[in-house]
Protein backbone atom coordinates (compact mmCIF):
# COMPACT_ATOMS: atom_id res chain seq x y z
CA UNK A 1 0.00 0.00 0.00
CA UNK A 2 1.50 2.99 -0.58
CA UNK A 3 -0.01 7.01 -0.48
CA UNK A 4 0.60 10.16 -2.87
CA UNK A 5 -0.56 13.33 -1.73
CA UNK A 6 -1.87 15.25 -4.98
CA UNK A 7 -2.62 18.61 -3.02
CA UNK A 8 -4.14 19.98 0.02
CA UNK A 9 -7.10 18.65 -0.16
CA UNK A 10 -6.55 15.28 -2.15
CA UNK A 11 -4.54 12.35 -2.08
CA UNK A 12 -4.41 9.02 -3.72
CA UNK A 13 -3.64 5.39 -2.40
CA UNK A 14 -2.48 2.33 -4.51
CA UNK A 15 -2.96 -1.21 -2.83
CA UNK A 16 -1.99 -4.32 -4.41
CA UNK A 17 -2.14 -8.07 -3.00
CA UNK A 18 -3.67 -11.55 -2.46
CA UNK A 19 -5.81 -12.30 0.28
CA UNK A 20 -7.03 -16.02 0.62
CA UNK A 21 -10.71 -17.12 2.69
CA UNK A 22 -10.73 -19.53 4.91
CA UNK A 23 -13.28 -21.50 6.14
CA UNK A 24 -13.77 -24.34 8.61
CA UNK A 25 -9.84 -24.27 8.30
CA UNK A 26 -9.47 -24.93 4.52
CA UNK A 27 -9.04 -22.26 1.62
CA UNK A 28 -12.14 -22.28 -0.01
CA UNK A 29 -10.59 -19.09 -2.84
CA UNK A 30 -7.92 -16.80 -2.91
CA UNK A 31 -7.52 -13.70 -5.10
CA UNK A 32 -4.93 -11.69 -6.22
CA UNK A 33 -5.97 -7.74 -6.83
CA UNK A 34 -5.10 -4.03 -7.72
CA UNK A 35 -6.89 -1.20 -6.45
CA UNK A 36 -6.67 2.31 -6.69
CA UNK A 37 -8.52 5.18 -4.94
CA UNK A 38 -9.07 9.03 -5.14
CA UNK A 39 -9.85 11.00 -2.06
CA UNK A 40 -9.83 14.17 0.31
CA UNK A 41 -8.30 14.72 3.22
CA UNK A 42 -9.74 13.63 6.61
CA UNK A 43 -8.91 15.17 9.58
CA UNK A 44 -8.93 13.24 12.87
CA UNK A 45 -12.93 13.76 13.31
CA UNK A 46 -14.72 14.51 9.81
CA UNK A 47 -15.72 13.52 6.75
CA UNK A 48 -14.21 12.33 3.57
CA UNK A 49 -14.97 11.45 -0.11
CA UNK A 50 -13.62 8.94 -2.30
CA UNK A 51 -13.94 7.06 -5.88
CA UNK A 52 -12.33 3.75 -6.01
CA UNK A 53 -11.18 1.36 -9.16
CA UNK A 54 -10.17 -2.28 -7.97
CA UNK A 55 -9.52 -5.35 -10.65
CA UNK A 56 -9.59 -8.92 -9.14
CA UNK A 57 -8.40 -11.86 -10.28
CA UNK A 58 -10.81 -14.62 -8.04
CA UNK A 59 -8.74 -18.15 -8.09
CA UNK A 60 -10.13 -21.80 -6.35
CA UNK A 61 -8.01 -23.18 -3.35
CA UNK A 62 -4.77 -21.89 -2.70
CA UNK A 63 -4.22 -19.62 -5.79
CA UNK A 64 -5.24 -22.73 -8.72
CA UNK A 65 -7.63 -22.34 -11.50
CA UNK A 66 -8.98 -19.10 -12.24
CA UNK A 67 -12.47 -18.72 -11.30
CA UNK A 68 -12.88 -15.36 -12.63
CA UNK A 69 -11.78 -11.70 -12.80
CA UNK A 70 -13.99 -8.58 -11.36
CA UNK A 71 -14.21 -5.07 -11.78
CA UNK A 72 -15.38 -2.78 -8.95
CA UNK A 73 -15.76 0.83 -8.77
CA UNK A 74 -16.80 2.30 -5.64
CA UNK A 75 -17.88 5.65 -4.33
CA UNK A 76 -18.80 7.24 -1.12
CA UNK A 77 -18.14 8.94 1.71
CA UNK A 78 -16.32 8.41 5.37
CA UNK A 79 -16.71 9.80 8.61
CA UNK A 80 -14.40 9.47 11.60
CA UNK A 81 -13.79 9.96 14.75
CA UNK A 82 -11.76 9.87 18.17
CA UNK A 83 -13.73 8.44 20.66
CA UNK A 84 -11.64 9.09 23.69
CA UNK A 85 -8.27 6.94 23.26
CA UNK A 86 -9.78 5.26 20.47
CA UNK A 87 -10.98 5.77 17.21
CA UNK A 88 -14.36 4.76 15.05
CA UNK A 89 -15.22 5.36 11.25
CA UNK A 90 -18.23 5.29 9.38
CA UNK A 91 -18.60 4.55 5.79
CA UNK A 92 -21.37 4.52 3.19
CA UNK A 93 -20.43 3.53 -0.25
CA UNK A 94 -22.59 2.44 -3.46
CA UNK A 95 -20.48 0.36 -6.03
CA UNK A 96 -21.07 -1.45 -9.20
CA UNK A 97 -19.63 -4.98 -9.60
CA UNK A 98 -18.67 -6.54 -14.00
CA UNK A 99 -17.60 -10.09 -13.84
CA UNK A 100 -16.06 -12.36 -16.19
CA UNK A 101 -19.06 -14.55 -15.23
CA UNK A 102 -21.92 -12.46 -16.09
CA UNK A 103 -23.88 -14.20 -13.05
CA UNK A 104 -22.09 -12.48 -10.40
CA UNK A 105 -22.71 -8.76 -11.76
CA UNK A 106 -24.39 -6.27 -9.44
CA UNK A 107 -24.62 -3.64 -7.68
CA UNK A 108 -24.54 -2.92 -4.08
CA UNK A 109 -24.72 -0.54 -1.29
CA UNK A 110 -22.96 -1.09 2.19
CA UNK A 111 -22.34 0.02 5.50
CA UNK A 112 -19.28 -0.51 7.14
CA UNK A 113 -18.06 0.97 10.78
CA UNK A 114 -14.52 0.41 12.02
CA UNK A 115 -13.05 0.77 15.84
CA UNK A 116 -9.66 0.82 17.07
CA UNK A 117 -9.01 1.00 21.19
CA UNK A 118 -5.32 1.01 22.40
CA UNK A 119 -4.84 -1.57 25.07
CA UNK A 120 -1.29 -1.45 25.98
CA UNK A 121 1.16 1.62 25.36
CA UNK A 122 3.45 0.26 22.57
CA UNK A 123 0.11 0.37 20.53
CA UNK A 124 -1.06 -2.65 20.37
CA UNK A 125 -5.18 -2.56 19.83
CA UNK A 126 -8.97 -3.66 20.28
CA UNK A 127 -10.20 -3.71 16.75
CA UNK A 128 -13.87 -4.06 15.05
CA UNK A 129 -15.68 -4.44 11.67
CA UNK A 130 -18.97 -4.55 11.03
CA UNK A 131 -20.53 -4.22 7.79
CA UNK A 132 -24.22 -4.49 6.27
CA UNK A 133 -23.91 -4.86 2.54
CA UNK A 134 -27.41 -5.09 0.40
CA UNK A 135 -27.20 -6.63 -2.99
CA UNK A 136 -28.75 -6.60 -6.28
CA UNK A 137 -27.69 -9.27 -8.78
CA UNK A 138 -28.47 -7.76 -12.63
CA UNK A 139 -28.32 -11.14 -14.32
CA UNK A 140 -30.45 -14.28 -14.03
CA UNK A 141 -28.58 -17.74 -13.61
CA UNK A 142 -30.73 -20.41 -15.77
CA UNK A 143 -30.34 -22.60 -13.83
CA UNK A 144 -32.77 -20.90 -11.33
CA UNK A 145 -35.38 -18.59 -11.35
CA UNK A 146 -35.53 -15.01 -10.73
CA UNK A 147 -32.66 -12.77 -10.00
CA UNK A 148 -30.53 -13.02 -6.87
CA UNK A 149 -31.56 -10.50 -3.93
CA UNK A 150 -28.47 -10.98 -1.22
CA UNK A 151 -28.25 -9.24 2.29
CA UNK A 152 -24.89 -9.95 3.53
CA UNK A 153 -23.34 -9.34 7.11
CA UNK A 154 -19.51 -9.57 8.10
CA UNK A 155 -17.73 -8.60 11.51
CA UNK A 156 -14.03 -8.90 12.60
CA UNK A 157 -12.94 -8.56 16.16
CA UNK A 158 -9.33 -9.05 17.28
CA UNK A 159 -6.18 -7.14 17.98
CA UNK A 160 -4.04 -5.50 15.67
CA UNK A 161 -0.36 -6.57 16.78
CA UNK A 162 1.91 -4.76 13.81
CA UNK A 163 3.25 -2.47 16.21
CA UNK A 164 5.06 -5.57 18.22
CA UNK A 165 7.03 -6.44 14.98
CA UNK A 166 8.27 -3.09 14.27
CA UNK A 167 11.69 -2.71 13.69
CA UNK A 168 14.27 -0.17 15.99
CA UNK A 169 13.35 3.35 16.45
CA UNK A 170 14.03 5.71 13.74
CA UNK A 171 13.63 2.92 11.20
CA UNK A 172 9.73 2.51 9.37
CA UNK A 173 7.23 -0.68 10.07
CA UNK A 174 6.61 -1.96 6.50
CA UNK A 175 3.31 -3.28 8.69
CA UNK A 176 0.53 -0.81 7.99
CA UNK A 177 -1.44 -3.62 10.03
CA UNK A 178 -1.50 -7.23 11.57
CA UNK A 179 -4.99 -8.26 12.96
CA UNK A 180 -5.70 -11.72 14.40
CA UNK A 181 -8.88 -12.56 15.94
CA UNK A 182 -12.62 -14.06 14.36
CA UNK A 183 -14.67 -13.38 11.38
CA UNK A 184 -18.04 -13.94 11.15
CA UNK A 185 -20.00 -13.95 8.11
CA UNK A 186 -23.87 -14.53 6.87
CA UNK A 187 -25.22 -14.25 3.86
CA UNK A 188 -29.16 -14.41 3.60
CA UNK A 189 -30.20 -14.54 -0.12
CA UNK A 190 -33.49 -15.02 -1.80
CA UNK A 191 -32.24 -18.09 -3.17
CA UNK A 192 -31.63 -20.95 -0.34
CA UNK A 193 -28.91 -21.83 -3.06
CA UNK A 194 -26.65 -18.87 -1.94
CA UNK A 195 -27.04 -18.83 1.64
CA UNK A 196 -24.19 -18.88 3.69
CA UNK A 197 -24.50 -20.49 7.59
CA UNK A 198 -25.55 -18.21 10.16
CA UNK A 199 -23.29 -17.38 12.64
CA UNK A 200 -20.41 -18.75 11.61
CA UNK A 201 -17.27 -18.17 13.15
CA UNK A 202 -13.72 -18.30 10.79
CA UNK A 203 -10.21 -17.68 12.11
CA UNK A 204 -8.75 -14.47 10.28
CA UNK A 205 -5.44 -12.62 9.75
CA UNK A 206 -5.14 -9.51 7.76
CA UNK A 207 -1.65 -8.42 7.11
CA UNK A 208 -1.18 -4.91 5.17
CA UNK A 209 1.88 -3.64 4.30
CA UNK A 210 3.55 -0.02 3.39
CA UNK A 211 5.38 0.91 0.34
Amino acid sequence: MTTQPLSDRLEIEFDAGPSMLLEHGDITESTVAASLELRTHQSPSGFAGFARYEVAHIMDDFFSSGLATDQTLTAGVRYGADVGAGAIGVELAPRWLNSSNSTDDYLAVELFIDAYYPVLDDGVGLIGEVSIDRRWYLNNDLAVPGKRRDWRFEGFAGIDIANLLAPPPGRPNPLHALGVGVLWLEVDSNLDSADRSAFKFLPAITLRANL
